[in-house]
């Protein structure tokens, strides 16, 4: 597929990521360097856990890998290779969700035991008269 069909990259490609491709893609003809970029696909992305037989679902994230070939030292055409790295970024933004998952189970902690803490001092100070 030629980098400037974009009729046929946008039936496949998230649109929010269409554009990026394009400017990707021209800059490695112009420069006539090796770029590495990620993009989302339209089609959804699913895996089963083979241990535990959950379902995993998310967005086709692929990683592309684009690099110009040179005839006589000028672009003839850029070759890419594609790896999906759906299962990555879904185990990444799982990560990032039981991140913030434990970081606001420690903050109701620490305010518990504040208030708490609060509350136990008070009942001293009051014994104490």
């Amino acid at each position: 597929m030629n980098y400037g069909d974009e009729d046929k990259w946008s039936d496949m490609v998230h649109d929010d990521d269409l554009a990026g491709i394009v400017e990707h893609l021209a800059s490695c003809r112009e420069q006539a360097t090796t770029i590495t970029f990620q993009y989302r696909l339209k089609r959804p992305w699913s895996s089963i856990d083979n241990k535990s037989g959950v379902t995993m679902h998310g967005e086709t994230w692929i990683s592309c890998l684009a690099y110009p070939e040179l005839e006589d030292g000028q672009v003839v055409r850029i070759a890419a290779w594609l790896s999906d790295i759906s299962l990555q970024k879904w185990t990444e933004q799982a990560q990032s969700r039981k991140l913030e998952e434990a970081l606001e189970l420690k903050r109701q902690r620490e305010n518990f035991i504040d208030v708490s803490s609060k509350g136990g001092l008070a009942r001293k100070l009051i014994l104490q008269y």
